[in-house]
């Protein structure tokens, strides 16, 4: 989820551009400079600190107070203050309630869901949930399901706002009660005539046409031979068409096709009937009544395990399950963005880290707007180096060579596994930030902060590994 695209550069270089160029307390090392110059680059746009830990001054220091895009580098800020404000253990519910009791296994009346905005409600987690609601006797469900939202306030948005494509799963929006990211994950699988596909989850609801003929020749870039046309009448439909290379062996297409009430009710009543369950009445929003008896109450991954989730793979929705969740919590119901961004501010505020330059927007970096010096950056990572927490958020990051957004970076090398690095791309914007550990035993944060019309090409993702592997030579 961490590639996004970014197409209106004017604004970004003309902000950079009418900065000062602050923060330039050390000048690069010659051989850094050298590698700059030699892939294209100069200093234009770019930002870059490299402290050793415990020492009271970085070793490199450019620009390091001009605000720029770090993309979804800004998610350390949301998860970081999350550890913080909630705590490692902190854990969202979900609720079954009704408001009349059932005789024998059949409820005459309504079945409400309500949701606190778990980032990670998948599919396992809601089989479990239908499970314990069986457990309890009710197999038939003669009235409505209600669906209650109500612990977030999300201003409708056109999911395709941001780079037009509104069926990618990092552009859901997101949602108190919100299933598998409202995403399909569909196995596209070659038969020795035939191209077989198969949905995850699968939805009572859904029709799948499978159009794919299979061909020869190199995998390449498959999902671009697909096309999806989804038809809504009482079912939906999908339309599926294209080509699809035997070389692909098994791959996976996710799209968030369906209307979220949709792809809950599907995947509902697909677990409720394979469970010999019936649901009679129709899927609505609306909220718990004051009235209502708690059935059961499930319990989500500790905050731990989801910021792990987060930063490892670039979630985006999750971060902003993580803001919203943020507000609610620590300001109140309903939780929005604004207040989530709020809890963020004043918490770097109360650890007397200079804001004056930050501009958040959603706090997951899927922004034009949102803006941070590298400076906020790197005192921010020096502090949480010092905290109780510090284990689980540097466990969080992706480790160079290993795993996560990193995983094929810099694999095999002398740096495999000596890097934790959050790592952040759009157009024409490439970012990281996080820690070193040096062949000397000596931990660095390093901070790189890059806008500039080439710096999500090739040459931006040399130059930050030209970067790391320098630190780790620091004796």
């Amino acid at each position: 989820m961490e590639f996004i695209k970014f197409f209106n550069l004017k604004p970004l270089l003309f902000i950079s551009a009418l900065m000062p160029a602050a923060g330039i307390a050390v000048s690069l090392p010659p051989e850094l400079n050298k590698i700059i110059q030699q892939l294209g680059f100069d200093h234009q746009g770019l930002s870059l600190i490299v402290h050793e830990i415990n020492q009271p001054s970085p070793t490199v220091s450019l620009a390091a107070q001009t605000p720029r895009n770090p993309a979804s580098v800004i998610k350390l800020l949301t998860t970081a203050t999350a550890l913080a404000k909630l705590g490692i253990n902190f854990q969202w519910p979900t609720e079954a309630y009704i408001t009349k009791s059932f005789n024998t296994d059949s409820l005459s009346g309504n079945l409400y869901i309500k949701g606190y905005g778990d980032p990670f409600f998948m599919p396992e987690f809601f089989w479990r949930f239908v499970y314990h609601l069986h457990l309890k006797g009710l197999r038939h469900i003669n009235g409505d399901v209600i669906l209650d939202r109500s612990h977030f306030a999300v201003a409708a948005e056109d999911p395709g706002k941001f780079d037009g494509k509104p069926f990618r799963s990092y552009n859901v929006q997101p949602d108190a009660l919100l299933l598998n990211f409202q995403s399909l994950a569909l196995q596209i699988t070659p038969k020795r005539d035939t191209v077989e596909v198969q949905s995850f989850p699968r939805l009572s609801n859904l029709n799948i046409v499978n159009k794919l003929s299979l061909t020869q020749g190199r995998c390449g870039n498959w999902q671009h031979r697909i096309t999806y046309l989804a038809k809504f009448t009482s079912n939906i439909t999908i339309d599926l068409t294209g080509r699809f290379a035997q070389a692909c062996n098994t791959r996976t297409l996710y799209r968030s096709v369906l209307p979220k009430i949709a792809f809950f009710e599907g995947t509902l009543r697909t677990l409720w009937q394979e469970r010999g369950g019936r649901i009679s009445g129709q899927f609505r929003y609306g909220n718990v009544p004051k009235n209502a008896t708690l059935l059961y109450q499930a319990k989500s991954l500790p905050l731990a395990e989801i910021v792990r989730r987060i930063n490892k793979y670039s979630n985006n929705v999750m971060t902003q399950q993580l803001l919203l969740t943020l507000g609610a919590e620590l300001i109140g119901p309903p939780g929005t963005h604004e207040a989530g961004i709020k809890v963020i501010t004043d918490w770097l505020t109360e650890q007397q880290l200079d804001t004056q330059n930050l501009v958040l927007e959603n706090g997951a970096g899927r922004s034009r707007n949102t803006r941070i010096t590298a400076q906020l950056l790197n005192d921010l990572l020096l502090q949480l180096y010092e905290q109780a927490y510090m284990p689980e958020f540097i466990a969080s990051l992706p480790v160079i060579g290993v795993d996560g957004t990193l995983a094929k970076r810099q694999t095999h090398t002398d740096l495999t596994g000596k890097a934790h690095i959050k790592t952040g791309l759009l157009d024409f914007v490439r970012s990281m930030a996080g820690y070193v550990h040096s062949r000397s035993g000596k931990r660095f944060v390093v901070v790189l902060l890059h806008n500039h019309p080439k710096a999500h090409t090739k040459q931006g993702e040399r130059l930050q590994n030209t970067v790391l592997n320098w630190v780790y030579t620091q004796s």
